[in-house]
């Protein structure tokens, strides 16, 4: 399986608001933009929408890593509550979502292996543009490192 997640037209916001900001503000106000999401031929990417990327990144691994078997989680747009279900089986994991008909099975430790590096790499972009970010208490949460529960 190739997993594709990615990031496009990215809306940078000013900066006081940005070092400023809640924690909701990142989940629902701030830095939005495109996300691609694919797995081989099959498109989660949210269509005509651009989504907070902070939230995403951060919930999209999160919900990766906790999967726990037998159970489905979602990813729910905070703008059109467009949403991205998880379902685990095992060692795999069946990815649908609301806006299309599209499925896919993959490992999941490779949709782990691929939120945690996508997620890693939105936190180093922002903090590239935005280095006193870090020193945000509000946005700490978003910059910790996930464990995997009994790893």
């Amino acid at each position: 399986m190739t997993i594709t997640l990615d990031y496009a037209d990215l809306d940078f916001d000013d900066e006081r608001s940005v070092l400023l900001a809640t924690e909701n503000d990142f989940h629902y106000e701030l830095l939005f933009a495109r996300t691609i999401f694919r797995v081989n031929d099959a498109d989660f990417s949210i269509p005509d929408e651009k989504v907070p990327l902070l939230d995403f990144s951060f919930v999209l691994r999160t919900l990766a890593a906790d999967l726990p078997n037998g159970e489905d989680v979602e990813y729910e747009s905070p703008q059109s509550w467009a949403k991205i279900i998880l379902a685990r089986s095992g060692d795999s994991v069946r990815l649908s979502a609301s806006f299309t008909d599209a499925v896919a099975t993959v490992e999941l430790d490779e949709l782990r292996d691929a939120t945690a590096a996508f997620h890693a790499r939105v936190m180093q972009d922002v903090l590239i543009r935005y280095p006193a970010l870090a020193e945000n208490a509000e946005a700490q949460k978003f910059f910790v490192p996930h464990r995997t529960p009994g790893a």
